[in-house]
């Protein structure tokens, strides 16, 4: 899996080139693409609350139905108030299932391998033949939330953001441009 760094910028990325002229770019609008951005990562909590937080993850929130469902109620609840409700929705979306692209794409060196995509269809995991985002690591199934937690500190995983850092923020420049190109 990539970092929430990684999956952040991805999303940033993502956002510029969906936003268009739409008077979406606010404090708020950014803080909304970072949440959407690491949402799929929400599936530690519930494992969280049982002693073993990686027992769900990579399952149903990390499939394109998750994505469809997280923007179809973002742009409900934004609805009655906002300008562009149905764009929030659906840049919402599409955030999120860059989330799953970077997952996709990431090492995974624990079973199951990859990301279950097409949940709830199939509970099949999919992962990329020539993963290129290096691993965070996060712990073992069934290990307690200290031992995780003291995982997703250690010095692999700060050198696993500092090469996502060199990969994508230079992405992200390059939407930032080719957005701000467009919008001008």
């Amino acid at each position: 899996m990539a970092s929430p760094f990684g999956h952040s910028v991805l999303g940033l990325s993502v956002a510029e080139l969906a936003t268009g002229k739409r008077p979406l770019r606010s404090w708020p609008w950014y803080l909304y693409i970072i949440f959407a951005a690491n949402a799929p990562d929400l599936d530690f909590v519930p494992g969280f609350f049982i002693g073993d937080m990686n027992r769900y993850h990579h399952t149903g929130s990390h499939s394109i139905f998750a994505a469809f469902l997280f923007g179809w109620v973002a742009g409900l609840i934004v609805w009655r108030f906002a300008r562009h409700p149905a764009a929030i929705g659906v840049i919402g979306g599409l955030v999120y299932t860059a989330h799953l692209v970077g997952d996709y794409f990431a090492h995974d060196l624990e079973a199951p391998f990859g990301i279950a995509v097409f949940w709830p269809f199939t509970n099949t995991f999919y992962i990329a033949p020539s993963p290129f985002i290096s691993n965070i690591t996060h712990g073992d199934f069934g290990q307690d939330n200290i031992s995780v937690i003291s995982d997703i500190f250690s010095l692999h995983n700060l050198m696993a953001v500092g090469l996502e850092a060199i990969m994508f923020v230079p992405l992200l420049l390059v939407c930032v441009w080719i957005a701000r190109k467009r919008n001008s």
